[in-house]
């Protein structure tokens, strides 16, 4: 039994790994190989004749050849464990005073079962590396960069709890980001750890371990693997918190983030039929965190209605407004940008509809409670030249103009013109030139000052 157990010691990666053990290991297993073939005499027999002298050269060759083999295949396979498996690697270092190893081996195999689940099996692998790789800072750093690892985990084992300790190479900007996100509510430290972890056991582990990862994507603008990382843990960890509580909330947030960062694009930059229901495709699996994050909506209206799906997007329009009113009959405080934004998207749609009665309301109050200011009106502007290129709704024209006097440009006369006839030609839109007037009347947006002259500096008279 003791040497099963010296066994099962022998055989772990913390040893094997280590080039200490593993290379004295790999030559001992390669003598204990000759030795067995010399002892079977597997080898080629030579019969001398009367009075010559054979030397053993056989069994030289083979002391020398087996360890040497077993030196080079113990290289190759430890190369091909820390440098394959997904782009993501976790590298784990289990050390405890008691040794426990049917305690770490049971760690050990609950942490492959979780990792090894179809959902994230594909972006994150797990390694088990020697101690010696997080001995030193600059030692764990070079390990970390030359095998590519994402994250390295030390584990100790204190009775049935675990603690880890993480390093990470974000640097101390990711540990503010972390305290903002979380609140504090974990405790990082300025040297690029998670010092200190609550006491967890393995699956607790591995949904630290998980959150690590993908906040670190995330915080590295890596978007699409922190996005299959964080739903993946959100859904981990949907039995033990509802979706309002910390840190779930959060972890879905930036779920959420990563899955819209691709709909925020201006619309000078607008991608092609295809990509933009790719990233339509990509932007609606957001729709389950609506009841959360109702702004989610605002953006998702956007890229329906730049595919071509009005009707989607005044269904998703409507439903924000409603969510909205609905907070405010609960006397929810509403930010004014907020509200800035679902003025504008319903007005701007009521009007493509041709419900001029309705647009008049919204953009009144937009006016009204100075809201107009919050928005960036010249990429509003290319956004209404894009729509009168792309689409044939009537009277956009008038959109233009009042966009372009928003963002304090000069109309072409002719443009305004046309826009004043187009009301003119029915009652029912006096409303929407009574806009175009007050908009005209509306103060410039101020100016950049000018930088003052530099002291001393000469300057030209100019010639009358």
């Amino acid at each position: 039994m003791e040497f099963f157990n010296m066994l099962k010691r022998l055989i772990r990666p913390r040893y094997w790994l280590d080039p200490l053990w593993g290379s004295v290991g790999a030559v001992a297993l390669g003598i204990v190989i000759a030795g067995f073939f010399l002892v079977f005499k597997l080898h080629p027999v030579y019969c001398p004749m009367e009075g010559e002298k054979v030397w053993p050269l056989w069994q030289w060759a083979y002391l020398i050849v087996f360890p040497f083999i077993s030196v080079v295949l113990w290289l190759v396979c430890t190369q091909c464990y820390l440098r394959s498996g997904a782009k993501l690697k976790i590298g784990i270092v289990f050390e405890s005073s008691n040794d426990n190893i049917n305690g770490w081996t049971k760690t050990k195999g609950i942490l492959k079962d979780l990792f090894n689940d179809q959902n994230i099996k594909e972006k994150i692998s797990l390694r088990f590396i020697p101690s010696m790789s997080l001995q030193e800072k600059n030692k764990s750093r070079k390990f970390k960069k030359k095998y590519g690892f994402t994250l390295l985990a030390s584990v100790k084992k204190d009775g049935k709890d675990l603690r880890a300790n993480f390093i990470i190479e974000s640097g101390p900007a990711y540990d503010s980001f972390m305290n903002q996100t979380f609140h504090g509510g974990y405790n990082l430290t300025s040297k690029t750890k998670m010092s200190d972890v609550l006491d967890v056991k393995t699956r607790g582990l591995y949904e630290i371990l998980l959150l690590t990862v993908g906040t670190t994507m995330y915080h590295s603008k890596k978007y699409e693997d922190a996005a299959v990382i964080l739903r993946h843990l959100d859904d981990s960890i949907a039995a033990k918190c509802e979706h309002h509580q910390s840190p779930r909330q959060q972890i879905r947030f930036l779920d959420m983030q990563c899955r819209l960062v691709e709909t925020r694009f201006l619309i000078k930059d607008l991608p092609g039929v295809f990509e933009l229901n790719r990233i339509r495709q990509y932007a609606e699996t957001t729709q389950v965190y609506f009841d959360e994050f109702p702004a989610v909506a605002i953006c998702l209206a956007r890229i329906r209605f730049l595919v071509g799906d009005l009707d989607g997007a005044v269904e998703l329009t409507e439903k924000f407004c409603g969510k909205i009113e609905s907070l405010l009959k609960l006397n929810h405080k509403i930010d004014s940008s907020v509200q800035a934004i679902v003025f504008l998207n319903y007005a701007f749609l009521s009007f493509i509809q041709g419900h001029w009665n309705s647009f008049s309301g919204y953009f009144k109050k937009i006016l009204d409670g100075k809201l107009h200011q919050k928005f960036n009106w010249s990429d509003l502007n290319d956004f209404i030249n894009h729509v009168d290129g792309a689409y044939s709704f009537d009277g956009i024209i008038c959109l233009r103009v009042i966009y372009q006097l928003l963002a304090g440009k000069k109309v072409d006369r002719n443009l305004k013109k046309e826009a004043m006839q187009w009301c003119q030609s029915d009652t029912s839109r006096t409303q929407v030139r009574t806009l175009i007037n007050r908009c005209s009347n509306l103060p410039k947006p101020k100016s950049k000052p000018r930088k003052p002259k530099m002291a001393g500096k000469k300057t030209k008279r100019r010639k009358r």
